[in-house]
């Protein structure tokens, strides 16, 4: 049963990794194009780095929402907005499988961990 469990932890986690699909080349791509190019390049890689579940993302999104141009900030607050909730669900599901993960495999949690809430905000300019 335990090795079924731990086997199944690892596809979980593995399947995450294939599902989002995004590696540091594309992040690095995407960086760079919201920076440089036509309006619509920017904004698709914008678009992108918010759809990308990767923390890696946030830098990029944050520099652009200083952008000269109101719909690129516009478009990378939305993105920072998407790329928060899509975090906030996989590390939701990710915590709330490793519970039952320790529960399946008889481990009795004494003191439950306090469930994910909205975050803090936090002021960056």
């Amino acid at each position: 049963m335990r090795v079924i469990a731990c086997v199944g932890l690892m596809l979980f986690l593995g399947m995450g990794a294939v599902a989002t699909a995004t590696t540091a080349d594309d992040i690095t791509r995407w960086s760079q194009e919201a920076v440089s190019g036509s309006q619509e390049v920017r904004v698709q890689a914008i678009k992108a780095l918010g759809a990308s579940g990767d923390p890696r993302a946030v830098q990029p999104l944050v520099a652009a929402l200083h952008d000269t141009n109101a719909s690129i900030r516009e478009h990378a607050r939305a993105a920072l907005r998407s790329l928060a909730q899509g975090l906030r669900m996989i590390y939701r599901t990710v915590a709330a499988w490793i519970d039952t993960l320790l529960t399946t495999l008889g481990y009795e949690t004494t003191t439950p961990l306090p469930p994910v809430e909205k975050t803090r905000r936090l002021r960056y300019f």
